[in-house]
């Protein structure tokens, strides 16, 4: 009775619907989703670039001006156009992971609504990631913080104009890991206007009427708002605000409304389990562990504390405590489905041989369990009786009409030769999908393989009708093309596959093959290795050295989309125990294929290295032996330096070298700059049909010395480096965006500076904050890179900085910005180019912990460029 704006009956019908299809009644769950009147006809685009969710702020094309003819980079350079999907989720999600190729990313759609009269409607959106709306160009929704969340959960009121309406719905995701929408016009009861309907052709609109607005809050947070406010003791209050909070993924809110309750209550179970939920929605993985922790203390039969513990044994392999807590488990609930499951779970962790004979016995119970039903099929099937299986499958889809099912339906009539039933489930798959593109492009890949290829053809054009940005549909169209002899459809195909995904390597491969193109290694100068060893050097020409590199043959193609191929040969003669050890043991990297990688022994000898994930062991060396090694690399960056090249060749170094080539063809002669470092030799300029080919040879290279304190390298050696990159500016902008308000404040971090502050911090000057600021960070926070937690460029947030007390130095640059901002003072990252010495009268010394730069009524990102001898110069833009 509360809820008159209908949201209630739309979660109702949803709900049921989603029973008619777990049941299998497709046309009853899909007559109910119609009821629902959504708008479901969108023409969409995307994935515009979104590092951090910075594109949420970015004005894209589409938000300017809608042309349906126009091609756009998007994300990770690829080409995109306006298009109309093959079809939407039955449940009426407009859901991007079905239209585009990555759900992270700016996504736009746009659909045309027609009202018979100028009328008050309310327009209610659900959404997975953050979202803004535009009515008629004017924007009546903006929503940043990335949620997942139902139907109507954001309702605005505002006025349709007589005839056609234009809506453009924008969804930016990073964090959410899905994008999608569901969108609805009704009345202030949730019923369809009269004579309103939407389709996805455009039409003429009234642009920016000046309709007037306003948010709709939802009925169930105003509730309990009121009465908690009335009856502030009362915890159920809090529990189901909370509950309403947490259902629209507003997490931190929903975090605070029952932190307010421990406060009062701080063993209470029931909501220690709904804070659970909280930390898991705001992703806090180390507070679900503490609470967890915490109520198996408080109460040891609590469920979900005793699985925790339960998984934590079986983690750490201490059979003894997972059999205690699953005792105490069966207490609870004797011969219960979750008992039994983590029972089967502990018999599998200890290689039991009767694990598979208790999932069976499960199944007798529990008929409609998955796990159960799994270990049922897998006895049959050991027992050949693919059709009791099948059996078993068709019983599990009464209750639970899921791909799933049907996919192991069809995979069992395929092996059992039932060519027709196996086309017949993966139909259902597809019919259930509603054409989702995995489906389809499933379907025309087993086609492809049993030689049905117009079949597939027809299935793989859906597909891409479905999402057109999807290279590997095209590839798959290819590869039909060209089994079918139509050659020039195939290079067409492959073409735009290898536009859509220029790290297909392999594809480009065949298109070469295809346009009677040499394979790209062919098109570089070759070294006649046996001539080399014929006429290596000895320990004599080498007196201070323990080895020589004899060749070193550096080739890199680049392609016309930015993906690189290179080969690289050495050659080195080691001449004492010193060179063996030096080199018996290298590290090629683990994304390489090693074409050779041998001791040659001085009789010619060859003895094959060890090899594993690109590491080399060279055996049995002996003094005067050589190591030789050839192996190809593929390379290709994503986001905005895909198309970009930037390298740096070094020529010289701990070893003398006899004789070093780089040669890089490049598609165009201007696609990068090059610039020689300590060195004067210009690159020889070949003209090739394939492009430029720039070569660079170096002879008789002595070894640089080592030294104490001795600058890097790249500073003293002789050295070539390429960029493409126009500016710093470039730089600078896209770490602005890799960054996008990773420092933006938490309660934990208002908090935290309230402390430090002793309240109020305006009380304080501006070189005091920052000075408390800088002692907390030095004293609390300690010093740490991990891969795995951090990466090479982007911070962590700064919430996950103050928690955890650990963090590299962009970590704790990013938690110093985020407490600054609490005090009204806003500070930037700095990126500093160090690559030379740095000696001024500013600086002294080129080692140095700290820079400290106050800079006034600066915004956005910030370059010095320390490497011309003053400190500051250089661009600042």
């Amino acid at each position: 009775k509360a809820d008159n704006a209908g949201i209630l009956k739309l979660y109702a019908i949803d709900r049921l619907a989603g029973y008619y299809k777990a049941s299998g009644k497709l046309s009853k769950a899909n007559d109910l989703y119609r009821s629902m009147n959504c708008i479901t006809d969108w023409a969409v685009i995307g994935p515009f670039d979104n590092p951090s969710n910075s594109g949420y702020d970015k004005v894209y094309p589409p938000e300017e001006k809608i042309d349906r003819t126009a091609e756009y980079t998007g994300r990770n350079s690829a080409p995109m156009k306006w298009f109309v999907p093959l079809s939407q989720r039955t449940d009426n999600w407009i859901d991007f992971d079905r239209s585009a190729v990555s759900t992270y990313g700016v996504h736009y759609a746009v659909t045309y609504v027609f009202s018979p009269a100028k009328q008050t409607v309310w327009v209610r959106v659900g959404t997975s990631g953050s979202v803004k709306m535009w009515l008629n160009d004017e924007r009546i929704l903006a929503i940043e913080d990335e949620t997942n969340n139902g139907g109507d959960t954001y309702i605005t009121e505002t006025q349709l104009q007589n005839g056609w309406n234009k809506i453009l719905m924008k969804v930016t995701s990073w964090d959410a890991g899905r994008a999608n929408f569901l969108l609805r016009i009704t009345d202030p009861k949730g019923n369809k206007p009269e004579g309103v309907y939407a389709e996805n052709a455009e039409h003429s609109y009234t642009s920016k009427p000046g309709a007037q607005f306003r948010l709709i809050p939802h009925f169930a947070e105003e509730y309990f708002r009121a009465a908690l406010k009335e009856n502030p003791s009362h915890l159920e209050n809090n529990l189901l605000l909370a509950d309403v909070l947490l259902m629209n993924d507003r997490g931190e809110e929903g975090e605070l409304v029952l932190r307010d309750a421990l406060r009062r209550s701080p063993n209470n179970v029931m909501i220690l389990e709904n804070m659970m939920e909280a930390y898991i929605r705001n992703r806090k993985r180390d507070e679900v562990s503490t609470t967890l922790e915490k109520l198996s203390k408080i109460d040891s039969t609590v469920p979900s504390a005793i699985s925790y513990k339960f998984n934590e044994a079986l983690e750490n392999k201490n059979f003894t405590v997972a059999e205690s807590l699953l005792q105490t488990y069966e207490n609870l609930m004797p011969n219960g489905e979750n008992w039994l499951a983590m029972r089967v779970r502990l018999m599998s962790t200890r290689n039991d041989p009767k694990t598979l004979e208790v999932m069976t016995s499960g199944y007798e119970r529990f008929p409609h369990n998955y796990f159960f039903v799994l270990g049922k099929v897998y006895s049959l099937i050991e027992r050949k009786d693919a059709y009791g299986a099948i059996a078993i499958w068709e019983e599990y889809l009464e209750k639970h009409y899921t791909q799933d099912a049907l996919l192991q339906i069809a995979n069992l009539y395929s092996n059992m030769g039932r060519t027709s039933l196996w086309e017949n489930y993966m139909k259902k798959v597809i019919e259930l999908d509603n054409d989702e593109s995995a489906d389809l492009s499933r379907m025309a890949n087993e086609l492809y393989k049993r030689e049905r290829y117009d079949d597939a053809d027809e299935y793989a054009k859906r597909a891409i009708q479905q999402c057109p940005g999807a290279s590997r549909y095209y590839n798959l169209r290819g590869d039909i093309a060209r089994k079918l002899g139509k050659t020039n459809e195939a290079i067409a195909l492959y073409k735009t596959a290898i536009r859509l995904a220029p790290g297909d390597f392999k594809t480009r491969a065949q298109l070469r093959e295809l346009e009677n193109k040499k394979p790209v290694y062919d098109l570089f100068a070759k070294m006649n290795v046996d001539s080399l060893l014929k006429s290596a050097p000895k320990a004599e020409d080498y007196p201070d050295d323990n080895s020589v590199v004899m060749l070193e043959d550096n080739k890199i193609f680049i392609h016309p989309e930015g993906a690189q191929e290179s080969e690289y040969e050495f050659l080195i003669r080691v001449f004492n125990q010193t060179g063996i050890d030096a080199w018996k043991e290298t590290n090629l990297g683990s994304n390489v294929d090693i074409l050779k990688a041998v001791t040659i022994k001085a009789n010619g000898t060859e003895i094959r290295a060890d090899e594993s994930g690109g590491k080399l062991v060279f055996k049995q060396m002996q003094e005067g032996d050589f190591v030789y090694m050839r192996w190809r690399g593929k390379y290709y960056s994503g986001d905005r330096f895909q198309r970009h090249v930037t390298q740096r060749h070094i020529f010289d170094g701990r070893y003398p070298y006899r004789f070093i080539r780089t040669a890089v063809l490049s598609p165009s002669e201007n696609l990068f700059q090059y610039k020689m470092h300590n060195m004067n030799v210009q690159p020889v300029m070949t003209k090739m049909d394939d492009g430029t080919m720039f070569t660079w040879t170096m002879e008789n290279l002595p070894t640089i010395k080592s030294e104490e304190n001795m600058p890097a390298m790249e500073q003293i050696g002789k050295n070539v480096e390429l960029s493409s990159v126009e500016s710093w500016q470039f730089v600078a902008d896209w770490y602005t965006d890799l960054t996008y308000k990773k420092w933006k404040p938490t309660y934990e971090i208002k908090e935290k500076v309230a402390e430090m502050m002793g309240g109020d911090p305006a009380r304080l000057g501006e070189d005091e904050i920052i000075r408390r600021v800088y002692q907390f960070i030095t004293d609390s926070i300690r010093y740490s890179f991990v891969s795995f937690r951090q990466s090479g460029y982007g911070p962590q947030k700064a919430r996950d900085v103050l928690i955890t007390k650990i963090g590299d130095c962009k970590d704790v640059a990013t938690l110093g910005m985020s407490m600054l901002s609490v005090c009204g003072i806003s500070s930037n990252y700095v990126l500093l180019d160090t690559r030379t010495n740095l000696r001024t009268k500013r600086m002294p010394s080129r080692d140095f912990d700290h820079v400290i730069l106050r800079i006034n009524k600066k915004s956005g990102p910030l370059y010095l460029d320390l490497t011309a001898g003053n400190f500051p110069v250089g661009s600042v833009p």
